[in-house]
């Protein structure tokens, strides 16, 4: 099987353009994340932030997937050029966490746990929620 993959980045400091910003209601807005992987058919998603708090359609977004699908949001507060990590939010279940003081190892760490947890309880086996942490 052959695996794509695309490139497509956005210079540092700038906001990715949301070219359908036009097309939805004024109240909607459209967000980027920075990373997205499937393992056991459980959802992790990556959000870099560069120290500012979520945004509404961010949270919206996080607060809704986790709470809808077998989907787990790290949001790692660093600087992603520089792979300097000062904290670590976790979204599951609708609810997003408390920022805990976090390093680049820390959050290697938490993936792996996560990926464990991800193999052991494939999502379309699973009846109901398990916590991973």
């Amino acid at each position: 099987m052959t695996q794509y993959a695309e490139k497509c980045e956005v210079p540092v400091g700038q906001e990715p353009r949301c070219f359908v910003a036009d097309s939805l209601p004024a109240e909607a807005a459209c967000t980027n994340v920075d990373g997205f992987t499937v393992v056991g058919d459980n959802l992790l998603i990556l959000q870099w932030k560069d120290g500012q708090d979520l945004s509404a359609s961010e949270r919206a977004l996080f607060e809704r997937i986790t709470a809808q699908c077998p989907a787990t949001v790290m949001i790692i507060v660093g600087d992603a050029e520089a792979m300097t990590v000062n904290s670590l939010r976790v979204a599951r279940q609708g609810q997003i966490g408390p920022c805990e003081s976090a390093d680049l190892e820390s959050v290697r760490n938490a993936i792996r746990k996560w990926s464990a947890w991800a193999l052991a309880n494939p999502a379309v086996r699973r009846h109901q929620e398990v916590s991973w942490n």
